[in-house]
């Protein structure tokens, strides 16, 4: 399969803006792929492209929604949300572990990059309990195996960051 001009083709200069831009069936939404391998994408989010192609899509579009990287695993998805307006995080249910999730919240925080929410995805809401790890929430309120309340999964991964690991 060839790969797709895109954002890495923009970033290094070998395309405007308007030659990765991709229009889909629907009229109202249009796609950037990622392009070509690059060796240094950290590099080239941090120059001067980057921030203008945000602004040259936040002129011509209502909303931009880009898709990173694991943010835990590779700076990327830090340098790409300083330019946002705001970042939502997603974590998998039964997989994201929490204080990895908690660490993620404060690097956001300490880098002035507003979280908008946290989406759980991969959950199965077919039983009476659902959540990722060991957060759960019923009536409203989550907790951590039953016993401590938050009033929000966002105030139990900042609790969970603070406490020590038990488990080494």
């Amino acid at each position: 399969m060839e790969k797709t001009n895109g954002l890495s083709e923009y970033l290094c200069g070998h395309l405007s803006i308007e030659e990765i831009i991709y229009p889909t069936d629907d009229s109202c939404f249009d796609l950037i792929f990622s392009g070509k391998y690059s060796p240094n994408p950290s590099e080239l989010l941090s120059g001067e492209l980057f921030p203008a192609l945000i602004k040259y899509l936040k002129t011509h579009y209502d909303y931009v929604i880009v898709d990173t990287p694991p943010a835990n695993l590779v700076i990327d998805a830090v340098l790409i949300a300083k330019n946002c307006d705001a970042t939502i995080i997603v974590v998998e249910s039964g997989s994201t572990d929490s204080r990895e999730a908690a660490r993620l919240v404060k690097l956001l925080e300490n880098a002035q990059i507003k979280i908008l929410g946290i989406v759980l995805n991969k959950t199965s809401f077919g039983k009476k309990r659902y959540g990722y790890g060991k957060y759960g929430y019923n009536k409203y309120r989550y907790g951590k195996y039953g016993y401590k309340k938050y009033d929000s999964i966002y105030d139990a991964y900042l609790q969970e960051a603070e406490e020590p690991r038990k488990d080494r």
